[in-house]
């Protein structure tokens, strides 16, 4: 937690926190994505193959989900299916690889990033009918990841888009 702390001068610099904590390397569209994320409730990213989308969105959720105080803030990932939340979002250059490489504080799991009790970020991959998949996640600072939003279809989508009645949301599609 002592160190967590710290994660506060990165509030409003994703850059720096991915570059600095993190240790990686951006290009510069990168770069711009991460600034329009800090400042604009809701960001869409073209469609292309391979420009490195998915490594960034696990990159802005370890940003996200360390930079507010514990209990204060939460990202949710999804992908039209789990096996891409668990295998690009989380596993192989994902989430698990930039909280370790940054030694960020807690636990990640397959899906899940835990500091005690408090979930700071989860996978998941609901039924594309279930617009209830989101209903009842509330926090002051919460984080959307949408991967590879081309496949989420429009119930999900109105679902996804109601979460942005929290005080400092972010939509990431």
């Amino acid at each position: 937690r002592q160190r967590a702390k710290g994660y506060t001068l990165y509030t409003d610099d994703p850059v720096g926190f991915i570059e600095i904590v993190l240790g990686d390397t951006m290009w510069t569209k990168q770069r711009e994505v991460a600034e329009a994320v800090r400042d604009h409730t809701r960001v869409a990213v073209p469609a292309g193959h391979s420009p490195g989308k998915s490594w960034l969105a696990s990159r802005l959720t370890c940003w996200f989900a360390t930079v507010w105080p514990l209990g204060t803030a939460k990202v949710l990932t999804t992908a039209p299916k789990m096996r891409q939340v668990e295998q690009i979002m989380w596993g192989g250059a994902g989430i698990r690889r930039a909280h370790l490489a940054g030694r960020l504080p807690g636990v990640v799991t397959a899906h899940t990033w835990k500091i005690g009790n408090d979930t700071l970020a989860y996978g998941f991959s609901p039924n594309e009918w279930d617009e209830d998949a989101v209903q009842g996640e509330h926090m002051p600072h919460l984080m959307l990841v949408v991967d590879e939003a081309g496949g989420i279809g429009h119930v999900l989508g109105r679902a996804y888009t109601s979460l942005m009645s929290q005080p400092h949301p972010r939509l990431i599609l």
